[in-house]
């Protein structure tokens, strides 16, 4: 009895969803203690998903950034980050998020949270970065450092909210912002010398992530029902 009630609800709920619209967007990101980000693409792909009946639905995003400069963190500290020694890196960004839907004639509120994945490729690291970070954390006035970085993928949290302003019954215009919280775990091989020196780099910079944090805000159009 009770598996065919959960049946019934499951059937339910595929049968009051629908597509929700699918939309385009610019959008850049201004990464936590790194530099303003712009899209590689003009354009971002916004709220693929589906809804389930009016307030309620599953969304989806991607996004390609070049990223100017970002932060390392000290593993999971928030507190303890060091700004701005990753750069420029292209960062492909995608987002499955839970919303909620409020409905107020022409104009939509979504507030939504879920999760995101990113994939960094062709890093680099900010010259003078990493030597500038030991300086100050080894306070010492000269340190040259010879360090390679090695991890791809991030993984967080996303919050955001969006307003869509319903143009036509097909078309709206839409205005919106994430907040990325997560890392992408690294390794940091090499050596470095001069007042401070080292065969291998400080303890500190053991456990540490790429800080994939930060606001982002979008402005574009939505197709209402999807394509």
């Amino acid at each position: 009895m009770k598996a065919r009630c959960l049946l019934a609800v499951a059937l339910l709920g595929i049968g009051s969803a629908s597509a929700s619209g699918i939309g385009i967007s610019l959008s850049y990101l201004f990464p936590r203690d790194g530099t303003f980000s712009t899209p590689v693409s003009p354009l971002s792909v916004r709220d693929i998903g589906v809804t389930f009946g009016q307030y309620v639905g599953v969304s989806a995003g991607l996004s390609l950034y070049s990223m100017h400069g970002l932060a390392l963190r000290s593993g999971d500290d928030l507190a303890v980050v060091y700004p701005n020694v990753i750069g420029p890196v292209y960062t492909g960004v995608a987002s499955l998020a839970a919303k909620v839907i409020a409905p107020l004639g022409p104009v939509r509120l979504t507030a939504s949270v879920g999760g995101f994945g990113a994939y960094l490729i062709d890093m680099h690291t900010i010259d003078g970065g990493f030597d500038k970070l030991v300086r100050e954390e080894e306070e010492v006035t000269a340190v040259t450092t010879d360090f390679t970085i090695d991890g791809s993928w991030g993984f967080g949290w996303v919050f955001g909210g969006s307003v869509l302003v319903e143009i036509t019954e097909e078309f709206g215009v839409l205005l919106g912002a994430n907040y990325y919280l997560g890392g992408a775990p690294v390794t940091i091989t090499g050596s470095y010398s001069g007042d401070a020196s080292g065969a291998s780099p400080p303890p500190y910079l053991d456990d540490v992530s790429i800080d994939l944090s930060g606001l982002e805000i979008s402005i574009g159009a939505e197709l209402l029902g999807g394509l």
